[in-house]
């Protein structure tokens, strides 16, 4: 069975214990740099620098969900306000303006921009795999982490604000005021109408096809029904193709993923090369609205067109190499008992290494 790798936070956290006192305390396995606040958010040592965490989640991967000036117009039929606010109601934390992006969007969203300069809003992989655990009364941003957020709420309540704009005049009037401007003509706002009736048909059949009776809930998702439905149902216009994506498991966290020989939950796909992850991580952005033009290759077109940003994805593999899980923190949290932790470290050995193995935070390895 593939070894896993144990975070070295989870395990720490198992073993907290506010009970016992014994004295002295032995001292702590992993040293690690203190926590920093920045904005009000706690960051733990995870071997990333500030730099390196904001590209990681301000990085377009190809994720096209619609047109961006379209999202930022939209507004939530049940707050009254612009959708993009709405976005944390569904767990996805705030954000800041990243340098593609001007405007704040929740962590993980991105402006994504075509050759031709037609933008959208996208997904990052920190949409998924960056998470805020309150400790204390303490905000911990947790780099490579599960996600608090609610795909299945997110993309159900889009759908349903798509289909308000297109069928409620004082949502559509202003909406199309702020993506035309108001001096634009009643034949300008009319063609706009029927291009966001027709994206409304075509992203309510994604829904359709990707999510299923059961809501998943927050922290959940069924990756693998997303992606096989999009790509072989939708892009291949074979309806019979599809079957409910009801199989949702927890995000997985980052820090091991890229060390790995095989991935994924039942260990389906390889990962022992840079092409192996390219081709994982070009499918996953299929999976959250990426683009591609599935038509049989040719002597001079031999690849498929899509909107997958394969440079930014090799480098965020690259990247998440030098990620390292994160250790509990004392000074924010509260002491482990490192006498109790000890005795649970030896349970572990025997039950649990076999199949999730322990990586040590400094050690360097490929």
């Amino acid at each position: 069975m593939t070894k896993r790798i144990l975070g070295v936070a989870a395990l720490a956290g198992l073993m907290l214990s506010g009970c016992a006192s014994v004295e002295p305390q032995p001292a702590r396995p992993v040293s690690v740099k203190p926590p920093v606040q920045i904005n009000g958010i706690w960051y733990l040592d995870q071997n990333w620098t500030d730099e390196a965490r904001q590209w990681y989640y301000n990085t377009t991967q190809g994720s096209q969900i619609m047109p961006y000036d379209w999202f930022m117009a939209l507004t939530d039929p049940q707050t009254k306000a612009p959708f993009v606010q709405s976005l944390q109601r569904f767990g996805y934390p705030a954000g800041t303006a990243g340098s593609g992006t001007p405007d704040t969007l929740p962590l993980g969203f991105v402006k994504d921009t075509n050759p031709d300069k037609s933008s959208f809003i996208g997904m990052t992989c920190a949409a998924c795999h960056t998470g805020d655990v309150t400790v204390n009364g303490q905000t911990l941003r947790i780099d490579g982490g599960v996600t608090t957020g609610d795909l299945y709420g997110f993309i159900q309540a889009l759908s349903q604000t798509l289909h308000a704009t297109v069928t409620v005049d004082a949502l559509f009037e202003p909406f199309a005021t702020r993506v035309l401007g108001p001096n634009a003509t009643p034949e300008k706002r009319l063609e706009l109408y029927n291009q966001v009736k027709d994206f409304d048909g075509r992203f309510a059949l994604f829904v359709s096809q990707s999510t299923p009776a059961t809501p998943w809930g927050p922290m959940r998702t069924d990756a693998f029904g997303m992606i096989f439905n999009r790509v072989s149902s939708i892009d291949l216009d074979i309806p019979a193709n599809s079957q409910p994506p009801d199989a949702p498991v927890s995000y997985p966290v980052l820090w091991d993923g890229p060390h790995q020989p095989k991935v994924q939950w039942n260990g389906l796909l390889p990962n022992a090369n840079a092409f192996d992850a390219l081709g994982r991580n070009a499918g996953e952005v299929l999976g959250v609205f990426g683009h591609i033009t599935l038509k049989p290759p040719t002597l001079t077109h031999y690849y498929y067109s899509s909107s997958v940003r394969a440079r930014n994805l090799i480098g965020m593999e690259k990247q998440l190499r030098a990620l390292r899980s994160p250790v509990w923190p004392d000074a924010i949290a509260g002491r482990v008992n490192t006498v109790e932790a000890a005795k649970g470290a030896d349970l572990y050995q025997q039950n649990c290494v076999s199949c999730h193995a322990l990586l040590p935070r400094d050690k360097t390895y490929t």
